[in-house]
């Protein structure tokens, strides 16, 4: 299993998820999971309820319905079950855990919260040409 982590898990790593196993073809599965994900949205609430509508409206572009994608919190039991964690997250929101992890790779991507559709766009493709990179590799 791939674990893509990103600090909210309301945009980097839900798109990074839907991409990898679409292009993974059931190779490897992926997850996904943020290092700082809120309370109020760690309790079961989609990226709809939660407002991440750059992440619905860039993924159904690109064919993906995401609308019931909810956002989790990263755990050391997901670390532990990943062969590699793919980590977006700004780094001081790391948990010690995940710093001490052999299994982690960085990608330098940027978070579009106050983006514009435009620029979370960018974004989105820059991570859906990494994950197919990623995903003919495996």
């Amino acid at each position: 299993m791939i674990l893509f982590v990103c600090r909210g898990n309301m945009f980097r790593s839900p798109i990074a998820k839907a991409f990898f196993n679409y292009f993974a073809k059931g190779n490897v599965a992926a997850e996904s999971c943020g290092t700082w994900v809120r309370k109020e949205h760690n309790s079961g609430k989609t990226l709809f309820a939660i407002g991440s509508f750059n992440t619905l409206e860039y993924m159904s572009k690109q064919g993906f319905d995401l609308f019931h994608e909810k956002a989790r919190q990263i755990t050391p039991d997901m670390v532990r079950r990943a062969e590699k964690v793919i980590v977006m997250a700004e780094r001081d929101t790391w948990p010690e855990y995940l710093r001490k992890s052999q299994k982690v790779v960085v990608w330098h991507i940027k978070n579009p919260d106050t983006f514009s559709a435009t620029e979370a766009s960018r974004i989105g493709n820059q991570i859906k040409s990494k994950v197919l990179e990623l995903a003919r590799r495996i």
